[in-house]
């Protein structure tokens, strides 16, 4: 789970809190607006900013805030837009009252940095852009450097440095004609590490990348984006083979036919030639076969597959002239009987996970060891965790040491033989992890490690895919499919391996986990969710700006549900310098609650030597032990947070205190977060309207407060408290 891109660093959160009723939205719907005027006069890339077409032509935005809150940046900054039939250019000008202080950085996001994001038509696959004050370059499609042909030139002054930038339009990632709209996505970021100030013209809730509130630009005409999306499809899908063949499925069961999609690719003459379609079996046997004479180039057809019995099968596409073959191509499929439906099933709705026909919040947690540990685990590990209130593991690669004995080819483009062989050192295979977990009520979220986990997959991964999700798929211990993790950017992959999930297990959920990829990823799972990870790094208000995020990307997608990833770990290599403590993880798992999360993983489990071994800078034991005690807590709370409605009319008086009000089953519950390291006195919650009681109990407390004025709790919190206010309704 630990972050794999590493040429993205994530952006420190401004350290201050979000406030607000987790019912409502953190900012306004309105989104800003620039219109971007075509230019005929040619841009000098330079860094001066003196050409004409800057102060005549382009368009210009400023008022830069603070992207988290909403508030004002502290040094000024004004972007510039404009564009002609090749370019799209952008210029900055970033103020700076330390300008001797402006730091490059070896990497593009360690020191001082302009980004532009861009999503055409809104479709929220957008390109990445950023620039350094020394003219350094970064271009990704969502996450991963790309070779592009961007020019940038930067220049420094005494209080000021300014960068001019020329994206070609071939560079910026295009949807889909159909998804194809006048409005584009925008927005304008700075980054100043230096002075933890990070700041955008569009609030984005949760670090920049949130396309849903990236601004609105208007304007771009005459670029025929079309063409350059069949570009750029062309050039992902460049091979030497003179055929491209895709199948509807990868897996049947009760289908009786394939269609298939047979797309010639540059062929010289169609005259004389026809396709011949074949299935053979695994022994290469022949199966079946079929002629097309009359071809265009491209040829929707499909085969009958009824009667085939259940096996792996390659469908043979080949061309041929005058009889003989002249170009070849197959295509891997499985015929498989169909799966039953398992006695215990989740559903989701309304967002929320239904196990058995009862709301489900689920507590889970990543399961393994260091490497060179997995030798050392026991049932008892698994006792452990069932004792300390998780409902849930997420099993570690380590576990599936038999599949990369029976898979070793495959396992090895992604594992080092040193890791596979820590894995067969692991007492325990998958099947036994399975019944263990089960005879301590534990369920698992299934996950294929290194098989399905590639930018994108071949015939061999999909059927080895395949036959691991069939040997287990029935296996009562299982809840659902953790398709991927943290795979930004992949997003056809995600899509890919969320089809190849439902195609073999129609009856279960889908899970994928995010950096904060999830507006572009709602089509690619049943579950999402994002990790981030603010101790050591950032603001604990990063997790409820990722809940915000989450929440509003989903809001109208009743049959997906929120999930958050809360850290449970240090690890000084990779700048954590160390775990929480006890008390900033109660305050991050109800933050996560109180801003939408559905369920909550913690990242990651350490068994007792490693405990013992690592102390504070990876699983500190007093952590461990405090973890039964906030899952009982959470366990307690969650049917007033999946089924409780927003309890109007409460407020406080101190913005460090973030804010939630349900009202379940004759109860309102007031769940009031701490997000600072400080101590908080004299701290004040107006109740709403109604009859009230003369004091509210303050739920795992054992004490009460009473109302001052009939309305007021004055309280006082400790850093990162959290106080759950209750009170019955009259």
């Amino acid at each position: 789970m630990r972050k794999i891109f590493a040429s993205i660093c994530k952006k420190v959160i401004a350290a201050i809190a979000l406030a607000g009723l987790s019912g409502m939205g953190a900012l306004a719907a309105d989104l800003p607006a620039v219109k971007a005027n075509h230019t005929w006069i040619p841009v000098n890339i330079d860094g001066e900013l003196e050409d004409q077409v800057w102060g005549d032509i382009a368009s210009s935005v400023d008022g830069f805030i603070l992207y988290n809150n909403g508030e004002k940046a502290t040094e000024n900054t004004k972007a510039y837009i404009t564009y002609d039939r090749k370019y799209l250019y952008v210029a900055f000008v970033c103020y700076d009252s330390d300008i001797s202080g402006l730091k490059g950085g070896d990497r593009i996001f360690n020191g001082d940095c302009v980004e532009v994001f861009i999503d055409p038509g809104r479709s929220l696959e957008y390109t990445h852009v950023a620039v350094t004050p020394d003219g350094k370059i970064y271009l990704a499609w969502q996450q991963n450097d790309r070779k592009n042909s961007v020019r940038a030139a930067a220049k420094r002054f005494s209080d000021r440095w300014q960068v001019e930038i020329a994206i070609p339009f071939t560079d910026i990632k295009m949807p889909d004609a159909a998804a194809m709209k006048p409005d584009w996505g925008i927005n304008f970021c700075r980054a100043m590490p230096r002075k933890k100030e990070f700041s955008c013209w569009a609030p984005t809730l949760a670090e920049f990348h949130n396309p849903t509130r990236f601004g609105n630009m208007r304007g771009i005409r005459d670029i025929d984006t079309r063409k350059i999306r069949l570009v750029q499809n062309s050039k992902a899908a460049d091979s030497p083979d003179a055929l491209q063949v895709v199948t509807d499925r990868s897996f049947y069961d009760v289908q009786k036919q394939i269609t298939v999609c047979i797309e010639l690719k540059n062929p010289l003459d169609l005259k004389g030639k026809s396709l011949r379609l074949s299935v053979v079996d695994e022994k290469g046997k022949l199966r079946g076969e079929k002629e097309i004479k009359d071809i265009l180039l491209t040829n929707k057809e499909t085969f009958d597959v009824a009667s085939l019995p259940d096996g792996n099968y390659f469908l043979k596409t080949e061309v041929l002239e005058n009889g003989k073959p002249v170009a070849a191509a197959e295509k891997f499929f499985g015929k498989f009987a169909p799966m039953k439906k398992p006695e215990s099933c989740a559903e989701i709705r309304n967002g929320i996970l239904y196990a058995d026909g009862k709301p489900y919040l689920p507590t889970g947690i990543w399961f393994g060891a260091p490497w060179h540990q997995y030798k050392d685990l026991s049932e008892s590990d698994l006792a452990d965790v069932a004792d300390k209130g998780f409902t849930a593991i997420l099993p570690s690669w380590g576990f599936f040491k038999d599949e990369f004995a029976a898979y070793g080819e495959i396992a090895k483009r992604a594992a080092s033989d040193g890791r596979l062989k820590f894995a067969a050192s692991n007492p325990f295979n998958m099947e036994r992890l399975l019944d263990t977990a089960r005879s301590n009520k534990l369920q698992v979220i299934f996950n294929i490690p290194f098989f399905w986990r590639t930018e994108s997959l071949d015939d061999d991964q999909i059927r080895v895919g395949g036959e691991i999700v069939r040997k287990y798929r029935n296996h009562p211990a299982v809840l659902c499919w953790n398709s991927n993790d943290e795979t930004d950017g992949w997003n056809a992959l995600n899509r890919e391996t969320y089809r190849l999930y439902k195609e073999l297990d129609p009856h279960r959920p889908v899970y994928l986990n995010l950096i904060y990829a999830v507006p572009s990823n709602r089509d690619a799972a049943d579950i999402l969710s994002t990790d981030p990870y603010p101790i050591g790094k950032a603001p604990i208000t990063k997790v409820a700006a990722h809940g915000n995020m989450i929440r509003e990307a989903l809001r109208d997608y009743p049959s997906k549900s929120a999930w958050l990833v809360l850290q449970l770990f240090g690890s000084p290599a990779e700048k954590w310098p160390r775990c929480p403590t006890p008390a900033e993880e109660r305050c991050m798992t109800f933050l996560a609650l109180n801003h939408g999360a559905k369920g909550l993983v913690y990242f990651t489990y350490r068994p007792k030597a490693a405990r013992i071994e690592g102390g504070s800078k990876f699983l500190s034991e007093e952590l461990w032990q405090s973890m039964k005690e906030l899952n009982r807590q959470t366990k307690e709370m969650a049917l007033p947070y999946l089924l409780g409605k927003d309890a109007a009319g409460i407020s406080c008086n101190d913005k460090s205190i973030d804010l939630a009000a349900r009202e379940y089953n004759g109860k309102v519950y007031i769940i009031a977060c701490n997000t600072r390291d400080v101590p908080l006195d004299a701290v004040d919650i107006e109740i709403g309207s109604g009859a009230l009681p003369k004091e509210v109990a303050v739920k795992f407390e054992n004490r009460n407060v009473p109302l001052e004025n009939g309305r007021t709790v004055k309280d006082s919190f400790s850093g990162y408290a959290v106080h759950i206010y209750t009170y019955a309704l009259k």
